[in-house]
């Protein structure tokens, strides 16, 4: 799935809604990471931390926080879409293998998604939170025997990314998807393959106890 590229200026903030409580703290907790020290970090924990039923795996506590805040945030904007979140996603691997590609394992109902999606310049919490809604869809079609790839499923799970944000009045968001929509940015990912398969070999990695994983509350 891709990103809005815009500038803060663009977003009408009185119109987001509000954030949980104490969740601007781990906003702005610092851990970012710079790609020519990536190597280090795979001698470092592979931070875990549960929300409900998703599993958040990362290197970096500060993706991981975020990811964390995007899921309670949903839960306290839509409850409903939440509970889909929590039903059919068990894992968000958050790896900085990757830049901005990001792939979901429909069969292992995982997300794995690179480092650079997460630039708080471009990737806010609401809009994180429509992702989720959109990855876990492609999940939820495999899992009750539809296609989970191609045009129409990337327009069913469109639509349903685009309800929650026009419920949240992030008009913005839902505007530059239209567009993004009509350039078929699936297709660019699709082609990615050896980042597919890097994405794959990771995660399996992690299900066969390879990885040295350290969970936090």
């Amino acid at each position: 799935m891709a990103r809005p590229a815009r500038r803060r200026a663009q977003i009408d903030q009185h119109h987001l809604p509000v954030l949980p409580r104490g969740s601007e703290k781990l906003v702005s907790v610092d851990g970012s990471l710079t790609w020519i020290a990536v190597h280090i970090f795979f001698m470092k924990s592979l931070y875990a931390k549960n929300c409900k039923k998703v599993l958040i795996l990362s290197y970096s506590k500060k993706h991981l926080r975020r990811v964390f805040i995007a899921l309670n945030a949903l839960n306290s904007w839509d409850y409903k879409e939440f509970q889909k979140v929590n039903k059919y996603l068990r894992i968000i691997f958050v790896h900085p293998e990757f830049k901005s590609y990001n792939y979901t394992d429909v069969t292992k109902r995982a997300w794995i998604v690179g480092y650079g999606l997460f630039d708080i310049e471009d990737y806010d919490i609401p809009y994180m939170a429509s992702l989720l809604i959109h990855e876990s869809h492609h999940i939820a079609q495999h899992q009750t025997g539809h296609r989970s790839y191609g045009q129409k499923a990337e327009e069913l799970a469109l639509n349903r990314q685009k309800k929650f944000l026009k419920k949240i009045k992030y008009s913005f968001a839902v505007k530059w998807l239209d567009k993004k929509f009509k350039s078929s940015w699936w297709k660019a990912l699709d082609r990615q393959k050896n980042n597919r398969i890097k994405a794959e070999k990771l995660l399996h990695k992690f299900l066969d106890d390879k990885l040295n994983v350290e969970y936090i509350k």
